[in-house]
């Protein structure tokens, strides 16, 4: 894999740099991504470090339901 630097979305330091905050994430979701989390710990153990929700969800521009 190559190493990324600023630029593609890292900032100078090589820290992710996004708009997703786990502050924005409705509680709707949040069942669904502590399995999902839960999956991946079981899957990867020791060697998962951590897991960056990216998109809609985390930003909070999701699809609002109108209903």
């Amino acid at each position: 894999m190559r190493i990324l630097k600023a630029g593609y979305g890292l900032d100078p330091n090589g820290f992710i740099v996004s708009d997703a905050s786990k502050d924005k994430i409705d509680d709707v979701y949040m069942t669904c991504i502590h399995e999902s989390i839960e999956s991946f710990k079981q899957v990867f153990h020791q060697e998962l470090h951590s897991v960056y929700l990216y998109g809609s969800v985390a930003e909070e521009k999701r699809f609002q339901n109108p209903f």
